[in-house]
């Protein structure tokens, strides 16, 4: 089993609101873990692969409107556009951050 945690920063993420359109800057972290799959062997010994992610925080570090204006972040502010941007996109961006793992496959099945 392969777990880490990933961190990584996002400049001028767009997001829109009732209309209106934001540039987000934060630090999102998250948890991950892969266990590769057995599929060779008794029946009761294989199973599937198994991987996921989950985001631990995001941290809004500033916010502009389309006039390059700065938005004044308060503890509602920041849990609002916290909101904003945790999206599916998100996910898929710290996931592929992660980056392709290395195969430590052996060629040994008889485990």
């Amino acid at each position: 089993m392969t777990k880490g945690i990933i961190a990584r920063d996002f400049e001028a993420v767009e997001v829109t609101h009732e209309g209106v359109q934001y540039f987000v800057d934060f630090t999102a972290s998250a948890s991950y873990w892969s266990t590769p799959g057995k599929f060779s062997g008794p029946p009761e010994d294989c199973y599937e692969a198994d991987e996921g992610i989950e985001i631990d925080s995001i941290d809004i570090t500033s916010v502009k409107d389309t006039l390059d204006f700065s938005i004044m972040l308060d503890a509602r502010s920041r849990k609002f556009f916290t909101m904003l941007v945790e999206t599916d996109e998100l996910t898929t961006a710290l996931w592929e951050a992660i980056g392709p793992e290395e195969d430590d496959y052996d060629g040994d099945d008889t485990e």
